[in-house]
């Protein structure tokens, strides 16, 4: 006997692929695998999560697009570690303060420092620096799983799919620190 439906309340508070603090890529892909879910065209989920980890690989992508952004509060002197850094290098670079409400799109450069210090505006970043790791783990891998929660077959590929690009950037990563 199927369950009685209507017994069930799904509440959506918001979907994370739609903030403004995750990167424009992920944006796209989860605007594409909700579509293909809605029209159900399950089949075209894969391959469009490989063609964004591939691109995402090469760094074959725009710094804008792997940007996030960050509201600037009104005391950031405080606690925010990344605000602080993020409004410390515009004001540097531009000599203009940073004004309370105000957005600062950045990216997080590769590194061992941590990811507060990483932190880069996207008007100063380097598209080699960008870490690849934690695009594909903090920005991408959470949001589409949580898209592709019904589907655990899609899902589970999904979730091999992001942990061999995630092993591959670590790769890729640790082989251009020894050249540095």
């Amino acid at each position: 006997m199927a369950p009685a439906l209507d017994k069930y309340v799904i509440t959506v508070s918001g979907l994370s692929i739609k903030k403004q603090d995750t990167a424009l890529i992920v944006r796209d892909l989860g605007d594409k695998i909700v579509h293909a879910l809605l029209k159900q065209q399950e089949a075209t989920i894969l391959p469009l999560i490989k063609a964004v980890l591939d691109r995402l690989l090469r760094r074959d992508f725009i710094l804008s697009e792997a940007s996030t952004s960050i509201s600037i509060a009104e005391e950031y002197s405080g606690e925010n570690y990344v605000q602080k850094t993020l409004a410390r290098l515009v004001e540097g670079q531009t000599g203009i303060p940073v004004q309370p409400g105000s957005r600062i799109n950045y990216v997080i450069h590769g590194g061992q420092e941590k990811m507060y210090k990483r932190g880069v505006p996207t008007d100063m970043a380097d598209l080699a620096k960008v870490d690849i790791v934690y695009l594909i783990r903090n920005q991408l891998e959470k949001p589409i799983h949580a898209l592709l929660e019904f589907n655990p077959s899609i899902l589970i590929q999904s979730r091999q799919m992001i942990a061999n690009a995630i092993r591959t950037a670590t790769v890729n990563a640790a082989s251009l620190n020894r050249l540095v």
